[in-house]
């Protein structure tokens, strides 16, 4: 399975760029969620920018929030279903 995504370094936006890369299944008692949208909020502008304290070093993928479908079930999901 691929991932799109937009990572990018703290700072500028003109660091952002739209990356694709394999993504690894789901661990035991993990889901992989297929992302359809996000809510980009003050702290991801803040982290986009590098004002924010909890910043993740070097690059990341902004969006502390989304909602989405459940596209993978790990070993032991029982709860759940793709």
């Amino acid at each position: 399975m691929q991932r799109h995504a937009y990572r990018l370094h703290s700072g500028s936006l003109s660091y952002l760029n739209l990356i694709e890369e394999p993504l690894p299944g789901p661990g035991p008692g993990e889901v992989t969620i297929a992302v359809k949208a996000i809510g980009l909020n003050f702290a991801d502008i803040f982290a986009i920018w590098g004002l924010y304290s909890a910043t993740p070093e070097g690059d990341f993928v902004p969006g502390l929030e989304y909602a989405g479908v459940v596209a993978r079930v790990g070993e032991g999901v029982t709860h759940l279903r793709e």
